[in-house]
């Protein structure tokens, strides 16, 4: 991402911050902002696109291993443009219907994926897709929280 970006990101937080209520949480979001803002870096673009069914919230997607159909994991596909989402969504009328397409900051969405535990992994579907492991972006708060704790 460009500087400008990097003060897009920056943005972003302070939104993020001046949205939430419970100074604890807002304690929480300044400490793993580095974080958060490090994977947001690493990411094409600074919004993404996501399918909501009105009914179940977020469209899940359960993705299986061909040679063993046991193991499994819950995915959320994010779109880097509408077009994209837009697509994807004519693709799933079938089976979602009444779907619609909204768009969401990177760094809010990365937060927000750090509180859905039935969700393993949110993929930025890109030319290269990119997954962010729920897990992984969770332990990486965690020693941040951790950190910042003992600088206090």
């Amino acid at each position: 991402m460009a500087k400008n970006s990097e003060q897009s990101l920056d943005t972003q937080i302070t939104r993020l911050i001046s949205e939430t209520t419970d100074p604890a949480i807002v304690s929480a979001i300044q400490a793993i902002a580095p974080v958060l803002k490090m994977i947001a870096l690493k990411q094409k673009s600074s919004i993404y696109f996501l399918l909501q069914s009105p009914n179940t919230g977020l469209v899940l997607t359960t993705l299986r291993l061909v040679s063993d159909s046991k193991i499994s994991k819950n995915v959320i596909y994010a779109y880097p443009s509408l077009a994209i989402a837009s697509q994807h969504q004519a693709e799933s009328q079938e089976e979602l219907p009444d779907s619609i397409i909204f768009a969401v900051e990177i760094i809010s969405l990365l937060f927000q994926l750090l509180g859905m535990q039935e969700v393993d992994s949110l993929i930025l579907d890109e030319h290269l897709p990119q997954e962010i492991y729920r897990q992984k972006l969770f332990d990486l708060c965690q020693m941040q929280l951790k950190i910042t704790s003992n600088i206090a």
